[in-house]
């Protein structure tokens, strides 16, 4: 009964997840494309490793192999939040850092439960598919309300004659 209704939770999380993405795909530009692809990688790679190895997710200790992929989710999203013409990417890479905190809580916290260990570990996961749709859903109305815009910030680029050298 438990694994029917994880199962259902996992097969809803997908649909969401390759909905959002794919209207990202469609309808935004270098940012949401680039965050879509994040996500889905971040999918993509989970659920080959637990076909690879067939094992499940760790629970009762750290779990080293979400601890490598919650890692290069949050440095993947970090670089486009910090490079993308958005706010919401900032906040996207915010939540996947508190997914990776996580397991650092949990190698810390020896007390620390099973259930609030998948809870901090997976609950991001979701947020992170609401705010790609929202900020997804703010670029579309910008562009219709303004037109065109920058997706990535101006690299800082002083003139060279305030330029200090040396």
């Amino acid at each position: 009964m438990l694994d029917d209704g994880i199962m259902m939770l996992f097969a809803l999380y997908t649909v969401a997840l390759l909905s959002v993405c794919l209207w990202a795909f469609i309808k935004g530009c270098g940012p949401e494309r680039a965050i879509a692809a994040t996500l889905l990688a971040m999918l993509v790679i989970d659920q080959g490793y637990h076909l690879a190895t067939n094992s499940q997710v760790i629970y009762v200790k750290v779990d080293y192999a979400h601890t490598a992929f919650d890692l290069a989710g949050a440095v993947a999203l970090v670089v486009i939040a910090l490079q993308a013409n958005r706010v919401y990417p900032l906040c996207m890479a915010a939540v996947q850092i508190i997914s990776l905190l996580s397991h650092f809580a949990r190698g810390q916290i020896v007390e620390m439960g099973q259930l609030a260990y998948g809870i901090l570990m997976q609950a991001p996961s979701s947020s992170l598919i609401a705010l790609l749709a929202l900020g997804t859903a703010a670029h579309v109305r910008r562009a219709r309300e303004y037109g065109t815009y920058r997706s990535w910030r101006q690299p800082y680029n002083p003139s060279p004659g305030r330029a200090h050298v040396g």
